[in-house]
């Protein structure tokens, strides 16, 4: 969907953002087929989180599988960096999660951001720890999307 483009929720946008995306979301959550009262818009929270929901959110703003995440590059970078804005120091249980080295996974930790109101923060990270625990940002699914119910249900309204 481009609605997270739109409303500034990815890395990588494909669409330009909108001019005022909190109203571009109250109308499009307000679809009858979604939710006809609308759904707040996503706002950045301090909560107490697992990595696995860091990881979650990682992938639903960078537009990369969790196996993606598992490779060195940019969705690696970004599920370490989101690790450490949402309190995870511990580089060995990262890297397990990951499939990276502990030492790799430290390297990254020095030079991430501790805090995301910091000047420093990466407009990413901004992104993703905005998402972060929101129900609606979930990991993209590996595999053929065509085998989930979800997709059998939408060829059936169809």
């Amino acid at each position: 969907s481009t609605h997270r483009d739109a409303c500034g929720l990815v890395v990588a946008p494909i669409l330009p953002r909108a001019r005022e995306p909190e109203s571009f979301h109250r109308y499009v959550s307000a679809d009858p087929d979604a939710q006809v009262t609308g759904t707040p818009f996503p706002e950045l929270t301090r909560r107490d989180t697992a990595l696995a929901s860091v990881i979650d959110a990682a992938s639903a703003v960078g537009r990369f599988t969790p196996g993606q995440a598992r490779q060195r590059g940019a969705a690696r970078d970004l599920c370490i960096g989101l690790a450490s804005l949402a309190g995870f120091r511990d580089a060995r249980l990262i890297g397990a999660a990951l499939g990276a080295s502990r030492s790799a996974v430290a390297r990254q930790l020095q030079r991430a951001p501790g805090h995301v109101h910091g000047r420093d923060v990466p407009p990413e990270l901004r992104v993703a720890a905005t998402v972060l625990e929101d129900p609606r940002f979930t990991a993209l699914v590996e595999g053929d999307l065509r085998l989930l119910p979800a997709w059998r249900k939408f060829r059936g309204r169809r």
